[in-house]
């Protein structure tokens, strides 16, 4: 495994391939000849011991695992990195206990996109009148291509949102940044109608003034 970056980017990268190299050495076990795993369970206090080492172990990895995530987040600045933290730790952050660690990680993510969805909206509303348009580009088209553009920058990381445990979906912020951003896109939408209607008007006039 190559691990790129500074000396803190390879620590970690170890630290998580470190981790993830005794949850794969644990499953790898859990693979069992069946008879082998029938008589695993006949043997209660062998049993119970093998249950209770498992769980003890498994804990304790996941406690590590959620500290070595959480202190990713703390270095994460925006809202694409915190979501690609989530990505490359998919499967493992809903397990219980590493949720439980990282709820408030979670609510922060949320708020971080509120407020770029709050940002997203400021541009709309200061340039929707007279939107930066390429010289090469009708002033239709390039009206169209710039909310498209809005709404792509809203839309990535909401498409992330959605995947989110239903618990920060239900929380007062979640309910808050889908409502906002439902909101946005439907200004979004409206203004491109609204465009559309003037890119046709202006060419019924042409016509009829040809005519």
């Amino acid at each position: 495994m190559c691990v790129k970056g500074g000396g803190a980017e390879r620590k970690k990268g170890r630290n998580a391939f470190n981790i993830f190299r005794v949850y794969a050495t644990i499953f790898s076990h859990l693979s069992l000849d069946f008879e082998l795993c029938v008589h695993f369970m006949c043997a209660s206090r062998w049993n119970y011991l093998c249950r209770y080492t498992f769980r003890r172990e498994m804990k304790m990895l996941d406690h590590r695992l959620a500290a070595l995530i959480d202190q990713g987040f703390e270095e994460a600045s925006t809202v694409a990195q915190s979501f690609k933290l989530f990505d490359s730790f998919q499967g493992l952050v809903e397990r219980p206990l590493i949720y439980e660690r990282l709820e408030t990680r979670y609510l922060e993510v949320i708020a971080m996109y509120a407020a770029d969805l709050r940002a997203v909206q400021d541009v709309f509303v200061r340039l929707c009148d007279n939107p930066p348009v390429a010289s090469h580009v009708s002033p239709c088209a390039g009206a169209l291509a710039w909310s498209f553009g809005l709404e792509a920058r809203a839309r990535g990381p909401m498409l992330k949102v959605k995947r989110l445990d239903k618990r920060v979906l239900d929380s007062a912020i979640g309910r808050e940044v889908i409502a906002d951003f439902t909101s946005l896109v439907g200004y979004l939408e409206g203004y491109r109608k609204d465009v559309l209607l003037d890119w046709m008007e202006s060419v019924k006039e042409v016509i009829t003034g040809g005519g």
